[in-house]
Protein backbone atom coordinates (compact mmCIF):
# COMPACT_ATOMS: atom_id res chain seq x y z
CA UNK A 1 0.00 0.00 0.00
CA UNK A 2 1.33 3.63 -0.77
CA UNK A 3 1.13 3.91 3.59
CA UNK A 4 3.42 1.00 3.49
CA UNK A 5 5.59 2.60 0.57
CA UNK A 6 5.84 6.01 2.63
CA UNK A 7 6.72 4.15 6.17
CA UNK A 8 9.92 2.69 4.51
CA UNK A 9 11.18 5.48 2.66
CA UNK A 10 10.67 7.18 6.13
CA UNK A 11 12.86 4.44 7.57
CA UNK A 12 15.58 4.03 4.38
CA UNK A 13 16.04 8.14 5.13
CA UNK A 14 16.31 7.41 8.67
CA UNK A 15 18.91 4.76 8.15
CA UNK A 16 21.05 7.14 5.84
CA UNK A 17 20.93 9.86 7.94
CA UNK A 18 22.11 7.83 10.94
CA UNK A 19 24.53 6.05 9.10
CA UNK A 20 26.03 9.94 8.12
CA UNK A 21 25.87 11.06 11.45
CA UNK A 22 22.49 12.50 12.01
CA UNK A 23 19.90 12.26 14.25
CA UNK A 24 16.45 12.20 12.88
CA UNK A 25 14.58 13.39 9.77
CA UNK A 26 15.10 17.25 10.47
CA UNK A 27 18.88 16.61 10.24
CA UNK A 28 18.28 16.92 6.29
CA UNK A 29 17.37 21.00 6.40
CA UNK A 30 20.73 21.04 7.91
CA UNK A 31 22.79 19.59 4.74
CA UNK A 32 24.88 21.12 1.98
CA UNK A 33 23.33 19.37 -0.87
CA UNK A 34 25.95 17.98 -3.63
CA UNK A 35 24.15 16.71 -7.06
CA UNK A 36 25.73 14.72 -8.56
CA UNK A 37 24.41 13.94 -12.13
CA UNK A 38 24.22 10.03 -13.59
CA UNK A 39 25.37 8.83 -10.30
CA UNK A 40 22.10 6.95 -9.17
CA UNK A 41 19.87 4.09 -10.82
CA UNK A 42 17.00 2.89 -10.40
CA UNK A 43 17.48 -0.74 -8.80
CA UNK A 44 15.33 -2.15 -11.64
CA UNK A 45 17.73 -0.72 -14.18
CA UNK A 46 19.18 -3.84 -16.15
Amino acid sequence: TLADTLTEMQQDLQSSISYAGGKDLDSLRKVDYVIVRNSIFNGDRD
